[in-house]
């Protein structure tokens, strides 16, 4: 009778609403954003750097949605970090829910540092960027332009063959 009434309880409190397909975008610093890719280890992640203002970025972000969406379970993640200042923070978040991006979202907090040479896991000259780590956590590959990342696909698929 008491699990009944606890039960009974525990439904009456209303929960805030967190739909899976929400979208948000949180700031993040470098340090941060491998702690994100750390978080998924045993899993293939790829990092889409880009900016509301980089065209080429926004041309190609369809078909990282797409991507990430086909290999949702094949247990490949996929984060987004926009390079914009934080007052654009409401029109990269507006972008993002236009093209459905439900995956992890983060603004980068100290661009700076992501230009300092020598940071071989997240450094890159301007948008649009791919870094592509394995499941160990190793970060494999960079595309740098909209056009090197086309072999994004390619690539997935022969890391899905590796186990």
């Amino acid at each position: 009778m008491r699990s009944f009434v606890l039960s009974c309880f525990v439904l009456a409190i209303p929960l805030p609403a967190m739909a899976a397909d929400e979208v948000k975008i949180e700031p993040v610093t470098i340090d941060g954003l491998l702690k994100a890719v750390e978080a998924h280890k045993g899993k293939i992640v790829v990092i889409d750097v880009w900016a509301t203002f980089c065209i080429p970025c926004k041309e190609k972000f369809p078909h990282m949605v797409a991507l990430a969406n086909k290999h949702k379970k094949d247990g490949v993640v996929f984060i987004s970090v926009a390079l914009d200042d934080p007052e654009n923070k409401d029109k990269a978040l507006e972008f993002l829910k236009k093209q459905k991006a439900t995956f992890q979202n983060f603004l980068l907090d100290d661009p700076l540092k992501n230009e300092i040479k020598g940071d071989d896991k997240l450094y890159h000259s301007i948008p649009p960027v791919l870094h592509v780590f394995d499941r160990a956590g190793k970060k494999v590959k960079t595309y740098e332009g909209k056009k090197e990342g086309e072999a994004l696909d390619g690539q997935l698929l022969e890391m899905l063959k590796q186990k």
